[in-house]
Order: structure tokens, then C-alpha cells, then sequence
């Protein structure tokens, strides 16, 4: 199976359903948050691997969160309106600081649950460019399942290292 596909994307953003490779690629990110969330609870009793696994989750958590602000990055670059723009470029760069913040704190438990308050709000930020037609309506659907998914994960994981 390859998750390569001839589907040009972006070719059609009215269309109704994301082009395969998008999906595929979707499904295949949360393979890491489900293992990492995993790994926390398997290795409760190992202290040392258990916050190995709880930096691991908490580092993927901030680089995806940091990704999805990336899509605003994309869009600034063709609005034509330069407030739009400025507002879409901060937009963008918002998660990445974020993200990293995360990535500062002592206790990867704190970070991780304080990354589901940057899905929390990614997620708003796209779904509200859905609605403003920026971004086709699939991508909403497809954000809020991924998100979904994301979210569970750093939510057992992060209760599991409190």
C-alpha cells in the first residue's frame, strides 16, 4: 500500500473529502501519540522509562501543535490583504512558541496536559478559517478528528506520569 497518490493536492479545495495521501498521512501521525500514551501507562513501573516516554510524547505533542500552525504560514503567503496577512503569519508562528514553552517545563506531565490547551486552541483557529472559507471544509472534519485523537492521547498519558 503507498501512501503516495497522483491526487494533486490542493487542486480543488471545494471538494468534499481530503485527497488520499492527506488521510493516510493524518491516521499515520497519531500512530506516535497512541504508542507514546501507551508507553507511559505500560512503564509505570519504571519511573525512568515512564518520563522517557512522557518527554517523548510530550516532544512529538509540541513539533505536530507546531506543524498545524504551519498551514496559516501557507495561507499568509497568498492573502493579498496585508492585515490578513500579519494576522495569519502570527497565527502561525503562535504554536511553534508554544510549543516550545511546553518543552520547558520540569515535569513532562505539566507540559503535556498544557499542550491539549494548544490543540484546544489550533483547532478553533482552523475550524474558524473553515467557516470563513479560508480552508476547505474537509480540512475541519479532518482537524477535528486528528485533534480528537491527539487530545485523548496526551490526556492518558499525562494523567498517567501525574
Amino acid at each position: 500500500m503507498t501512501i503516495m497518490s497522483d491526487e494533486p493536492i490542493g487542486s480543488d479545495p471545494s471538494k468534499e473529502s481530503p485527497p488520499k495521501v492527506v488521510l493516510r498521512l493524518g491516521y499515520a501521525g497519531l500512530i506516535p501519540f497512541a504508542a507514546l500514551a501507551l508507553a507511559i501507562v505500560l512503564f509505570r513501573p519504571d519511573p525512568f522509562l515512564q518520563e522517557t516516554a512522557g518527554m517523548a510524547l510530550l516532544a512529538y505533542g509540541a513539533v505536530i501543535l507546531s506543524f498545524l500552525g504551519g498551514v496559516h504560514w501557507g495561507r499568509a503567503l497568498y492573502e493579498p490583504d496585508p492585515e490578513l496577512q500579519t494576522r495569519d503569519y502570527v497565527l502561525s508562528v503562535l504554536p511553534s512558541i508554544f510549543g516550545w514553552c511546553c518543552l520547558l517545563l520540569p515535569l513532562a506531565s505539566v507540559g503535556v496536559l498544557l499542550l491539549i490547551l494548544g490543540y484546544i486552541w489550533q483547532v478553533t483557529i482552523d475550524l474558524n478559517a473553515v467557516r470563513q472559507n479560508i480552508l476547505p471544509s474537509w480540512f475541519g472534519r479532518l482537524r477535528m478528528l486528528l485533534t480528537g485523537g491527539a487530545i485523548l492521547s496526551l490526556l492518558i498519558g499525562g494523567v498517567a506520569l501525574l
